[in-house]
């Protein structure tokens, strides 16, 4: 398949004042709508969270449905 995998063991911001769990929900919306309005073929998804106890973040970013991602 056409799909890259990011894993992410540290995160910029859980070290920041005022950081919380729900601030993770808002950042992958953010990178949603990036990933989205630069290539409307590719869906972004964050299967883990570090936030959530998982060892790492992950982003999946991968081809729609019958679409060839370029970059």
């Amino acid at each position: 398949k056409n799909k890259i995998i990011i894993h992410s063991t540290k995160c910029g911001w859980n070290d920041k004042k005022g950081w919380h769990p729900g601030l993770c929900a808002s950042i992958e919306y953010y990178e949603k709508g990036l990933v989205e309005g630069i290539n409307k073929n590719v869906k972004h998804a964050c299967t883990k969270r570090r936030s959530t106890n998982h060892k790492v973040c992950e982003i999946i970013l991968e081809a729609k449905s019958g679409n060839e991602a370029t970059a």
